[in-house]
């Protein structure tokens, strides 16, 4: 429902303006226009914002004029407040699912890197069992070998079945290694696809919300501007009011999100 001043709340769901909310809008700026709704000087001010002006056609420089920044109305206020707050919302959300991926992709980094240096050391020890017995190690017998007296050929036997084991086992290791470091390089890759995707996700829906609200904002500077007596000198002005994005709502400097 419109408050007093008109506005409507936060919009819910998927952004949608319909022929009513523009009516609306509109209407809201005429009636404002009515009660003489801001209040524009008829002089410029001797202080304010300056801008170029130059005659059509005329050779000198062009001219200082001064435009005054008035104070908007209720309405514009309102809803200048109410597109920072909404978009502080996605912000927020933005915050807190981002945090839950970076943990997840340090989860997944730190995983790979600990992963590297256990191959490193199976590929080392795969090295070393992987070389021939040499004749000391083919007949070096156990103590309880030794005690039962069995002859060397057993021995031999003894000593190359258990060193293919070995083998066997150490290729058995680096597999396993090889697989885990795998999928931890496919899941610090899908964190960094998910920063990613929700970066662009984010700055798409602060894009839409902002169009919400300048459709808004239009349609009600329309219906002033329509009634106001001096309609061009307060468009000027009413330019100066608008407090503009949150820093962090920068479509061509990612880094305001991605260093959020």
């Amino acid at each position: 429902m419109a408050d007093r001043n008109g506005a409507a709340g936060p919009p819910t769901g998927p952004l949608r303006y319909s022929d009513r909310d523009r009516k609306r809008d509109y209407r809201q700026g005429r009636k404002d226009a009515r009660r003489h709704l801001p209040l524009v000087p008829r002089q410029p001010a001797p202080t304010g914002t300056a801008e170029l002006a130059k005659r059509p056609g005329a050779d000198s420089e062009p001219t200082v004029r001064a435009t005054q920044a008035v104070a908007p109305t209720p309405f514009l206020t309102e809803l200048f407040h109410l597109r920072n707050q909404v978009l502080a919302d996605v912000f927020a959300k933005y915050l807190e699912e981002r945090t839950r991926l970076l943990d997840q992709l340090r989860d997944a980094d730190g995983r790979h890197s600990h992963l590297v240096a256990e191959q490193e050391v199976a590929q080392a020890r795969l090295g070393d069992v992987a070389s021939p017995l040499s004749e000391e190690e083919a007949i070096r017998r156990h103590y309880g070998e030794k005690e039962a007296g069995h002859p060397e050929e057993l021995v031999r036997r003894r000593r190359a079945r258990e060193r293919q084991e070995d083998i066997n086992d150490a290729h058995q290791q680096l597999r396993d290694i090889t697989r885990q470091l795998h999928e931890a390089q496919v899941a610090a890759g899908r964190a960094r696809d998910a920063l990613d995707s929700q970066l662009k996700a984010t700055q798409a829906r602060g894009i839409a919300i902002n169009s919400h609200f300048e459709q808004r904002k239009a349609n009600y500077l329309n219906g002033l501007a329509h009634q106001h007596r001096r309609g061009p000198e307060m468009l000027r002005a009413l330019a100066l009011t608008d407090p503009g994005l949150p820093d962090w709502l920068s479509w061509n400097n990612n880094k305001a999100l991605e260093g959020a």
